[in-house]
């Protein structure tokens, strides 16, 4: 059961610390974790305590901390920016909190005196340009560490992506309470990113950025495609992804083509859009309303109708050289779209 009355309202912040003088009372296991998270701010540590952990005395002979190896004394928080009390004596970090406060010193305990603290450091997952803190306001570090460790497993599969598109050639259109259950599945196969659900009149088609390394994620989307529908069913991967949407935009009825590449939103339902362009256009509304679909997914439509003008251009053209840098231009067009993840 929950204790409401020590769960604490909270103002997430990011300190940059970086160069800061910043103290930490104690020098055992639970004061070196919190070491940890300050060098990795770039934090210039003191470490006060009689006794030091491995990885104190390991950081200490790197030079990448100070050790005053004895017991706090007041006079250790001068200068300081923030403390950390992580020693084993309840009287102790009590003490350091009252003393912090006198001296307006920013103060965070590892024990149960967190409550009267200033701050609490949430569970922190560190990647290349991104960092990720989950705090439940201190009412459940095992639930603040599994989340974490959920969103660590997430950021592994968004380290790569790949584009995808299953087509399945139906005599009728799909009932869209089979593609609304449809897309309730997908949303729910681990390792696909975005994805939009095209209802055509003799086909339904999912257009995907799934994960590429494992490639588990497309094998799912295709056989939960496959197993729902009868039909044909033509795959295209990566590049040629981009190219299969660019073409079909390309080969619509010239006189109902749009005079200017197709523009998600602004374009939608005008006029001059011709059936594909609308369809487009609806699915990915759709489809964004819904979750399913987004950033991406819009860039990749979007790419589809710059490259589709291109591609009427050329259309009539039988040189090989013009045909080999349409091809580039896909290749470059879809690593456009895997860099923006």
């Amino acid at each position: 059961m929950r204790n409401e009355s020590r769960i604490r309202k909270i103002l997430p912040v990011n300190l940059m610390l970086e160069g800061r003088p910043c103290l930490v009372v104690g020098s055992g296991q639970i004061a070196a974790r919190k070491v940890g998270h300050l060098l990795e701010a770039g934090a210039c540590v003191t470490v006060v305590g009689p006794e030091a952990s491995e990885g104190i005395q390991r950081w200490a002979a790197e030079g990448r901390l100070q050790h005053r190896a004895r017991p706090f004394r007041s006079s250790d928080l001068k200068g300081q920016w923030v403390v950390l009390a992580a020693t084993d004596s309840l009287k102790v970090n009590g003490a350091v909190i009252r003393l912090c406060r006198q001296k307006r010193v920013m103060c965070s305990a590892a024990d149960a005196h967190w409550t009267e603290a200033d701050f609490l450091i949430p569970a922190t997952l560190r990647h290349p340009y991104i960092t990720l803190t989950v705090s439940t306001g201190g009412e459940s570090c095992r639930r603040a560490r599994l989340i974490k460790d959920y969103l660590a497993r997430h950021l592994e599969i968004l380290s790569s992506a790949d584009l995808l598109v299953v087509s399945i050639k139906r005599p009728r259109r799909t009932a869209p309470s089979l593609v609304g259950e449809l897309g309730e599945v997908l949303q729910q196969i681990w390792g696909i990113h975005e994805f939009m659900i095209l209802n055509r009149a003799d086909r339904i088609e999912v257009l995907a950025v799934v994960s590429a390394q494992p490639a588990i994620a497309a094998m799912l989307l295709r056989d939960c495609v496959r197993a729902r529908f009868q039909g044909k069913c033509c795959i295209h991967e990566g590049a040629a992804a981009v190219e299969y949407v660019a073409d079909s935009l390309a080969s619509m009825d010239p006189q109902r083509r749009p005079a200017r590449p197709l523009a998600l939103q602004k374009n939608c339902g005008s006029p001059d859009s011709s059936a594909l362009g609308q369809e487009l256009n609806e699915a990915l509304r759709d489809s964004t309303q819904a979750g399913w679909a987004g950033v991406m997914m819009k860039e990749w439509v979007e790419a589809g109708g710059r490259l589709a003008e291109k591609n009427r251009g050329s259309c009539a053209q039988t040189v090989k050289s013009g045909l080999r840098k349409l091809g580039k231009e896909y290749q470059r067009q879809y690593e456009s779209i895997i860099r923006s993840i």
